[in-house]
């Protein structure tokens, strides 16, 4: 009997093709599952041991925050700290990606010191908040927490401030999109993270798709009435100036800070005094101080 005859292997164009094809779906797929861990790393790297949140509330109570369990409609728990001061108006932070909630202390101090209410919302997953971070979910826990200062502490939503540093501010846009604040602090972030991360990935993939998180303030601006407050540094290398540029384009009367010289890290309204003195201005000029209440 004779053999069918051998196909000729492919050509090698072919086959660098199908090579390159099945490793972009590979990496795509471990980008979409393992997405969580990328963009919210802190869920990772942080300690999450009773004995860490311990310390760490540890080191809050000595600066005057007391830890709050509020319930969540699904049974849960959003955890947030809260340092009183005047009870007549208040900071509501979201915090970036990689920090635990004592980063913010130094801000909590600031506003404290010009008579408000500080509370820092802890996102799913990180030291002492259960679950695992996601955009729907961070923003409705972001609506507990605004729910409860007003309900709670009988601040009413015209005179809270939100303020989002880093991947927070994608939390704090959000929120402000669905409620009525005083102000909208948005502190080195970014206009869309999905945007973001397609830059970062050189367009490889169709990241809108893949990600579960988008936080687009750029889309979310048109529902946004607060006045807006922004601070950036042309050296932040991890979101680059150019993200936060774009939301001029869709908040015309925005108040924006470009500093030199600072890094992602940094915390830019501590450390650099002409942005604390524009942001402790903003504070009170969306909120004054009332005589009595």
């Amino acid at each position: 009997m004779r053999e069918p005859p051998a196909h000729p292997p492919a050509p090698l164009w072919r086959r660098l093709l199908r090579g390159a094809l099945l490793g972009w779906l590979t990496a795509g797929g471990v980008l979409w599952a393992g997405q969580t861990a990328l963009l919210f790393p802190g869920v990772w790297r942080l300690d999450h041991s009773p004995d860490a949140v311990a310390r760490l509330e540890a080191v809050g109570a000595q600066r005057g925050a007391r830890p709050v369990h509020l319930p969540r409609a699904d049974g849960g728990e959003v955890y947030v700290w809260h340092l009183p001061a005047q009870g007549e108006r208040a900071v509501l932070y979201f915090h970036g990606n990689a920090e635990p909630v004592t980063a913010a202390l130094p801000i909590a101090q600031l506003v404290n010191a010009q008579g408000f209410d500080f509370v820092s919302v802890v996102a799913r997953g990180f030291p002492g908040a259960e679950g695992t971070p996601a955009q729907d979910d961070l923003v409705a826990d972001a609506e507990v927490a605004l729910a409860w200062v007003n309900d709670t502490l009988h601040i009413p939503p015209e005179r809270v401030v939100l303020h989002g540093h880093s991947m927070g501010g994608g939390v704090a846009a959000q929120l402000a999109a669905r409620s009525h604040p005083a102000g909208l602090v948005l502190d080195a972030t970014y206009a869309c993270l999905a945007d973001l991360a397609a830059e970062k990935l050189l367009h490889l993939y169709p990241v809108r798709w893949l990600l579960r998180s988008t936080f687009d303030t750029y889309a979310a601006a048109s529902s946004i009435n607060a006045p807006v407050f922004q601070v950036h540094s042309v050296a932040d290398r991890l979101i680059p100036i150019e993200q936060s540029r774009r939301l001029r384009e869709v908040f015309p009367a925005l108040q924006d800070v470009e500093l030199q010289g600072y890094s992602h890290s940094q915390l830019l309204l501590v450390e650099d005094r002409p942005a604390r003195l524009a942001y402790l201005r903003f504070l009170s000029e969306v909120a004054p101080l009332r005589t009595s209440r």
